[in-house]
This record gives structure tokens, C-alpha cells and sequence, in this order.
């Protein structure tokens, strides 16, 4: 995965993916890609989704071995698991929930970080965050009727001028509280060296992942030991903060929007993958509010299956796509 002519910073998007999304897709940046869609593939293999299991919701391994399916074991640790709470956002006649061990809570993904041969390897300590996308029926209830927009003030606070607003479903079952005292902890711990944070999801994980690196980027103060800013217009000794997205739908209104491309001069970084063919990253739509964010690849192939972490896991198929790109902010 490690690159030997292009930088890890370039591949992250420090400049903004300049001169390597033309067709065909640099191989490096392709190899890239393919390395972060593979980090979420062990949560959908392990994710317990058996209706008649008492463990529905949760993994099926441990965190020690999650990561030896995807081949990555040797270069990262898993640090922690993610949960998120269905408590709030349940139908009201929904009665499973008394038959389970997870109660409320779903496993969403992990934290992991690299290990030192995983730093020798990919240049730097690498801090990930992945994230799963919709498996369980709650699920598409929190996508489908709980989208009107509210605002985000537990992440940007009551006094911002723009009042940015986000998904209703999805900013009531975002995962705060368990990837911030990850985040702070790692990066206390490995102060002093050349860390990133990469984040990557697809689907409704592409939303969780858009949420989860505008905050940790937003909040750097008290999560990144001053590592990062807002509001300045120097990347001097910031820790870069990138999300790898695929297929996944838009999470915030224009004024989240104006937020993310502000956060770009504090190294906030977006690259939204999708398939030309893929409708579900289409909705909601402008008309409903919504806009994405960040940098678009839009991937064109004849076959394949529309909504699919196929599309995006092999590196062989990502180079013979055609790709067109726009850029959004």
C-alpha cells in the first residue's frame, strides 16, 4: 500500500488530490483506496445480523482479531470498538430490543492505529476510524424517516454564525462520545510523531465518516492537542484529517457545507467515491436541503452491482474504470 513516488500527504489530499484523479486513475491513489475500503470490510463480515441471535448487533470476534481476515493484522492494532444507541430513534411499537444483549447499542466499527511496522510501512502513525454501513432494519428508519435536518449544536456549538444542520436520524445515532476519547488518547500517547487520521466508511458508515472528521477537525482544541486549528490559514504542524467516502448519501445542509470547505484550511480533507450508476448517494437532494461535501470520484463501469463494497475493494477493478470528477466545494 505504501507508496515509493507519491507522498502519504499528497494521497491524503493535502493538495487536494491535484493531477491524480485523471483517467486512468493513478494506480497509487487507486491502491490507496482500495487499502481504507478493506478496513471496512471486517465489520460487515463480523457484524452479528442473525434476527434470532441474542448477540444481533454486536461483532462476532474480538478486537484482537478482527483485522487478520482483512490481512492488515501485522501493520494495525484495533484500539477500540464503536457503538451507537438506537434508544431515541426506535419505532415506538419495536420490542425486540428486550431479547438482546446489546440492548440499544450497535456495533459500528473500530478505532485502530498502526503498529510500528505498520509506521514503517505507510510513513507515519497512522490513526484510523472506520465504519460500517446500513445493516439492521432500525436502520433504514433512521435514514428514511428521520431526515429532516436539525441543528448539530453538540458539535458546533450554539453561538456558530452559520448554524450548520444535519440529518435528524443521523446526527441523533452519531457516535461522539467513543471515538473522541479514542482520538485524544492515541494522539496524547504518540505526540511527537508524524500522525494522520484517516477516516473511512461507506454508505451510511460515508455519513458517519463525513460527521466524524468535520468534528474531530472542528473540536482540534481539546481533541488534537492543538495539533489542528480552525479559523487559521496555516497547515504548519496540523494533523492531517482525511475521509476516504464511498456511496454514501449527504448528511448536512448549505451551511454544513460552507462549514467542511472553512475546515479545509485546517487540513479537513474529503474524497467522496461513488458509482455512476449507484442512486442511493443521490438522496436527499438539493431540493430537499441537502448538499455534499468534499471532493467527487465518480466512477463509470458497465457492470457491477449499483450499491455495493464491491465496486471500491479491488484494485484490478478500480483501474479499469472510466472516472469522471467534479469538485464540490
Amino acid at each position: 500500500m505504501a507508496s515509493k513516488t507519491i507522498p502519504w500527504r499528497e494521497l491524503n489530499g493535502e493538495s487536494k488530490w491535484t493531477g491524480l484523479l485523471e483517467y486512468p486513475l493513478n494506480p497509487e491513489l487507486g491502491d490507496y483506496l482500495t487499502h481504507y475500503c478493506k478496513m471496512i470490510e471486517p465489520i460487515m463480515d463480523f457484524f452479528d445480523k442473525d434476527n434470532n441471535s441474542e448477540t444481533l448487533g454486536l461483532s462476532r470476534v474480538d478486537k484482537k482479531d478482527l483485522l487478520n481476515k482483512a490481512g492488515l493484522s501485522k501493520f494495525y492494532t484495533v484500539e477500540e470498538y464503536l457503538f451507537a444507541s438506537t434508544k431515541n430513534i426506535r419505532m415506538e411499537n419495536d420490542t425486540r430490543i428486550m431479547k438482546l444483549k446489546s440492548g440499544y447499542s450497535n456495533w459500528m466499527g473500530y478505532v485502530a492505529v498502526s503498529k510500528d511496522q505498520g509506521k514503517a510501512k505507510f510513513g507515519r502513525r497512522d490513526i484510523v476510524i472506520a465504519i460500517r454501513a446500513t445493516i439492521k432494519q432500525e436502520e433504514w428508519f433512521i435514514k428514511y424517516c428521520l431526515n429532516e435536518l436539525v441543528p448539530a449544536n453538540e458539535i458546533f456549538g450554539h453561538d456558530h454564525k452559520l448554524k450548520p444542520k444535519l440529518h435528524k436520524g443521523r446526527y441523533e445515532y452519531y457516535i461522539t462520545e467513543d471515538h473522541h476519547k479514542s482520538v485524544k488518547e492515541l494522539v496524547a500517547k504518540y505526540q511527537g510523531e508524524e500522525i494522520s487520521i484517516t477516516v473511512t466508511g461507506f454508505s451510511m458508515g460515508g455519513a458517519f465518516a463525513t460527521i466524524i472528521a468535520t468534528d474531530i477537525v472542528y473540536n482540534a482544541n481539546k481533541l488534537l492537542n492543538n495539533h489542528a486549528c480552525r479559523g487559521t490559514s496555516t497547515t504548519d504542524n496540523m494533523i492531517p484529517v482525511t475521509a476516504f467516502v464511498f456511496a454514501n448519501s449527504p448528511v448536512g445542509d448549505e451551511d454544513f457545507s460552507k462549514v467542511v470547505c472553512c475546515l479545509e484550511f485546517c487540513n479537513l480533507r474529503i474524497l467522496r467515491v461513488k458509482h455512476e450508476i449507484d442512486e442511493n448517494p443521490n438522496t436527499p437532494t438539493e431540493d430537499d436541503g441537502y448538499f455534499h461535501v468534499g471532493k467527487d470520484l465518480i466512477i463509470r463501469r458497465a457492470c457491477g452491482k449499483e450499491h455495493s463494497l464491491s465496486n471500491f475493494r479491488s484494485v484490478e477493478v478500480l483501474s479499469a474504470f472510466n472516472i469522471d470528477i467534479d469538485q464540490v466545494l
